[in-house]
């Protein structure tokens, strides 16, 4: 290996003109020196390429690529991997900010250790100037040292291309990002880089600021009507791309899909939450598409245990609702913990409907607990009193409609806990498309009133009250 290799950076660009000036002044700052940058423009609308071309004029390290139309981050980085010559690849985004001593540091590492793929952790760089350990990030990244992809599973959380550095002989032929996909392609990518790679080494030094812009900036993630779609086609490259390897990725393949049936359900929450909120770009026809793509895959792309996932769901809201003067971070030691006991417990149990559900959750659940839980705990605690009250009506509503059958649903459910089962009904049942009786069909009715879904509106108390019994 040589002692001095040649690094490429990849760096695509879309209307950020107002931070690419600092992302290149940080790679010109580099302390290892050996780096050529190429910069791909995605036709932006702003004075990017002419400040772009500015700044680098003179400096013959930088290569600058313009698209006459736009093609997405996927194609602009396609096409910055085409142009490389180098030894290794480091990609940016342009709104970042890479510390003097990333480069040094990072080829340090993959020198010594031979590894294809290195990376290293972050900070959230915030507008005020603010610097936070990513600590969910954390949680994946443990430092390891070559060490292969197949006996490392929690690498499919390797959810951001930049931050590393990828040996280029490893990106011959396929291993491209997806140009179908325009959020999340970055893990799609990585997985493929990695399948292609031999080893993998993840650093505990933080060498790079991820710039978090506010609520209504033009980040995609903080406009959730308009990211849901990507998002879902996203999910399921993801998921199908790990379906076709073979067994001895079986741990790859459990946390990809208990990952990707809990970022499905965790986005129809939020979606909720945002109507509750008066969200002013929730309109009704959003909601509806939404939804209606939910129908489509929220079941059939996953080998989840749902009675686990109602557990799980059912545990964070009882303890909210139970312990209204504990902090969040309590709240959230007391979840994982809790939902950690009842994975154990829940380990060697077979799925309640074989049809529908092939995989009992275990320790995956409480590792996703683990992950999402503050979030996911804060969510309950600002919605917890509308949720409670409205649960306690609708459930009331429900046992008095005659369109209630206790013993049909709790055969299909098994054990409710503790919950009165028209409860359980209206927390956790009708979004699982679990319905309340044989002759009532939950997906058929919410297919003939899809705004339900974001409503909050029971089905039973919709035809009850609505359509008239």
């Amino acid at each position: 290996m040589k002692a001095n290799p040649i690094i490429d950076f990849v760096i695509p660009n879309r209307n950020n003109a107002a931070y690419i000036g600092e992302c290149l002044q940080s790679i010109r700052m580099q302390t290892y020196t050996n780096w050529r940058c190429i910069i791909v423009d995605d036709n932006s609308s702003d004075n990017s390429v002419e400040l772009i071309e500015k700044l680098i004029e003179g400096d013959q390290r930088f290569l600058l690529i313009t698209l006459s139309e736009q093609a997405g981050v996927s194609k602009a980085r396609n096409l910055g991997i085409d142009a490389a010559h180098g030894d290794y690849i480091s990609f940016a985004d342009s709104d970042d900010i890479l510390l003097p001593e990333y480069l040094e540091v990072l080829v340090g590492e993959a020198i010594r250790s031979g590894s294809d793929y290195t990376r290293c952790r972050h900070w959230l760089f915030r507008e005020n100037g603010d610097l936070e350990p990513n600590v969910k990030d954390d949680t994946w990244s443990a430092p390891v040292h070559n060490v292969r992809f197949r006996d490392h599973a929690s690498a499919v959380f390797y959810f951001s291309s930049w931050a590393t550095l990828i040996k280029r002989s490893v990106l011959a032929g396929d291993v491209r990002y997806p140009e179908n996909v325009a959020l999340g392609e970055d893990r799609i990518f990585n997985q493929r880089a990695m399948l292609h790679g031999d080893k993998i080494s993840q650093i505990s030094a933080r060498l790079y600021k991820w710039r978090r812009l506010g609520e209504d900036s033009g980040q995609a993630t903080h406009h959730l009507l308009k990211s849901f779609e990507p998002i879902r086609i996203s999910i399921i490259e993801w998921v199908g791309q790990v379906d076709s390897l073979d067994e001895t990725f079986a741990d790859h393949k459990m946390f990809v899909h208990t990952s990707a049936f809990f970022e499905l359900w965790w986005h129809v929450w939020r979606l909720r939450n945002q109507l509750f909120d008066g969200a002013p770009h929730a309109s009704w026809t959003d909601v509806e598409k939404t939804m209606r793509a939910i129908d489509l895959d929220l079941v059939d792309i996953t080998q989840v245990n749902a009675k686990a996932h109602h557990q799980f769901m059912q545990t964070g809201y009882e303890l909210v609702m139970r312990n209204l003067d504990l902090p969040i971070r309590a709240l959230v030691r007391r979840f994982v913990e809790q939902v950690g006991t009842a994975s154990r417990q829940s380990a060697h149990q077979p799925a309640p409907n074989a049809d529908d559900n092939t995989h009992p959750l275990s320790q995956y659940l409480a590792e996703y607990a683990s992950l999402q839980g503050e979030e996911f705990i804060s969510s309950l605690v600002r919605q917890r009193w509308y949720f409670h009250q409205a649960d306690l009506v609708q459930a009331s509503l429900v046992r008095r409609s005659g369109m209630f059958d206790k013993n049909f649903y709790k055969k299909q459910v098994g054990d409710t806990g503790d919950l009165d089962p028209a409860l359980h009904f209206v927390r956790y049942g009708a979004v699982a498309l679990i319905n309340p009786q044989a002759k009532f069909d939950i997906r058929d009715y919410y297919k003939r009133f899809p705004e339900l879904w974001a409503s909050g509106m029971n089905p039973v108390v919709h035809r009850l009250l609505v359509t008239g019994g």
